[in-house]
């Protein structure tokens, strides 16, 4: 109880702090997408902790009592860490996960257009369905767009039929995010599926060497 009083405590301060980043004024994009990620990565892994399947963490609490039924520290102790060494596996598998996305962003943000600018458009499209042209031009979105791509030439309206804006930029990014995410689907589920058969086959090993010892207490 105490130790998951402890985790939770810890949780509800990173979430706090992450939000004072988040409503915190002149922060960083960057800073504000690493701190959702930081956040993003500890409730995944907490909710993949959870959803372990009931058998496998009855054979690891099982593996904790000697065949007397008396509890064993020792065997305890390297049953935590083998969960604790789970849960530093997937953290991994979700920061690589998270550095290639930092990096598409990264060639998106230097290459295709500023993604601050791409968010706030993204969101002036959305929530002005019908009249996102003149709410980006109000905004001088696509003045700021042209200023990145070096374009001052042309007006704000003959702006927005440019290939390099609507036509194309988005649909690049929207192409480059989806091939991301099917691409990091596919990437944590082999994770998972090969982490959670190392913890299973971690167990049944451990298991076979706690019985032999315990056989061979008895026969002495």
């Amino acid at each position: 109880m105490r130790k998951y009083l402890q985790f939770n405590i810890g949780f509800v301060l990173l979430i706090s702090f992450i939000v004072a980043i988040c409503l915190a004024k002149n922060v960083s994009f960057w800073v504000i997408l690493l701190s959702f990620q930081i956040l993003l990565i500890q409730i995944l892994v907490a909710v993949l902790c959870r959803g372990i399947p009931q058998s496998l963490t009855k054979a690891s609490r099982e593996n904790c009592y000697r065949l007397s039924g008396s509890i064993s520290p020792r065997r305890e102790s390297r049953e935590r860490k083998a969960l604790s060494e789970l849960r530093g596996k997937l953290n991994t598998v979700f920061v690589i996960v998270a550095l290639s996305g930092n990096w598409l962003a990264l060639m998106i943000d230097t290459h295709v257009i500023p993604l601050p600018l791409a968010s706030e458009s993204l969101a002036v499209i959305v929530f002005y369905a019908n009249s996102w042209r003149e709410e980006i031009s109000d905004r001088n979105l696509d003045r700021e767009y042209a200023t990145w791509w070096g374009q001052e030439q042309f007006g704000n309206s003959e702006l927005l039929e440019q290939p390099h804006f609507a036509k194309t930029s988005f649909p690049i990014l929207f192409g480059l995010t989806l091939g991301w995410i099917m691409v990091s689907c596919a990437f944590i589920r082999n994770s998972y599926m090969r982490t959670m058969h190392d913890f299973y086959a971690g167990i049944l090993s451990r298991s076979t060497e706690y019985l032999n010892l315990d056989i061979g207490r008895m026969q002495e």
